[in-house]
């Protein structure tokens, strides 16, 4: 049941009229205190008026204001559906379409979406697409949550502060360094390499320090800032290095003929070896200290025009020549078989080999 609000003031007015003047009782001792010295009735009668006057007022701002605190709403995270007071679905998320006001049902935004804020939507919004032709690429994580614009490719920056297109960074041709690194935003700045020092590359970090000739050396080309400096031997060291070098060589080819001489005569040793170990008969070992036989000749008997050969074994002996190569000797030739014209010579079996 609703109580008018003019009713209510004058009711609050007599409770407090009768305060004040339960308040503005003096007791007789006090009376004559306070005619004595203190304030006077009238005084005191009026103070409690205007107290009560104050408290209404108040009294009335309160009752203004309280329906609308009573029917308020956070408009951050909730809102007004008949009347209620309803929930608002999360960031990253958007709400379904049949939700209930106070436990509304959310679900998460897809892949190339987000939500940036509270919400009743049905569907998120989209990222930005990102075109290849203008040198943008999408980021590698893209958030549900805020929105992430397109960023330039590797190599690359904004064009302008809008970046509206990304150009390529520039790049520091040799005999200049890199001074600031660009990025995706600004372009790569370039710096002259210092004194006495090059870069041969493009986009290079630190330019490095030309070669210092050492001892025995003498420049032969000076640096600039794109090359090194060339350093060569002087001339006196170049020539003994040249005859150290032929002495060098010459060493190197006698050891290898001497070593192929080695082998060389380790081959003819082996022949020799294998001769008489499959041909006896080619070798017969004499005694250097035993005297040579001499063997007479016997005339030869001829049967018909038939020559005879001589049978008996022909003393030899073998050695090895200054080369290491076999030589057969023959000792048993002392004299001289004359034969007739008509007959042919006989042949020994030394000579036929």
């Amino acid at each position: 049941m609703e109580i008018p609000f003019s009713a209510a003031m004058s009711d609050w007015g007599e409770e407090q009229r009768g305060a004040c003047l339960l308040n503005c009782a003096v007791k007789p001792e006090r009376r004559s205190r306070s005619q004595s010295g203190g304030l006077s009735v009238s005084a005191r009668v009026l103070f409690c008026s205007l107290n009560g006057v104050i408290m209404r007022t108040i009294f009335s701002i309160c009752l203004l204001v309280l329906p609308v605190v009573v029917l308020c709403c956070d408009e951050t995270t909730h809102y007004r559906k008949d009347e209620q007071c309803c929930k608002l679905c999360g960031p990253g998320t958007r709400m379904m379409k049949d939700a209930n006001c106070h436990d509304p049902m959310c679900q998460l935004c897809m892949d190339g979406e987000y939500q940036d804020e509270y919400t009743k939507e049905t569907k998120c919004k989209l990222q930005p697409i990102c075109d290849i032709n203008l040198e943008f690429e999408a980021p590698t994580q893209q958030s549900k949550t805020t929105r992430e614009p397109c960023v330039c490719r590797a190599d690359h920056h904004c064009s302008s502060q809008d970046c509206i297109s990304c150009v390529q960074n520039t790049v520091c041709p040799p005999g200049q360094k890199i001074d600031i690194e660009g990025n995706r935003k600004l372009d790569t700045t370039c710096e002259p390499c210092p004194p006495r020092t090059y870069s041969s590359g493009n986009s290079t970090k630190d330019c490095k320090e030309w070669t210092e000739c050492s001892l025995g050396y003498v420049e032969a080309a000076a640096g600039t800032s794109t090359s090194d400096r060339i350093c060569e031997a002087q001339p006196n060291i170049r020539l003994g290095l040249g005859i150290l070098s032929g002495f060098v060589i010459i060493l190197v080819i006698m050891f290898g003929v001497f070593c192929w001489y080695k082998r060389e005569r380790k081959g003819s040793a082996c022949l020799e070896k294998k001769l008489q170990q499959h041909c006896p008969a080619l070798f017969k070992v004499i005694a250097i200290d035993e005297p040579t036989a001499t063997v007479p000749m016997q005339p030869v008997e001829a049967d018909g025009n038939e020559p005879t050969e001589d049978t008996e074994d022909q003393p030899f002996t073998h050695g090895v020549s200054d080369n290491g190569m076999p030589i057969l000797q023959d000792h048993s030739k002392t004299s001289v078989l004359s034969v007739s014209e008509t007959q042919p010579s006989s042949q020994s079996f030394t000579d036929r080999l």
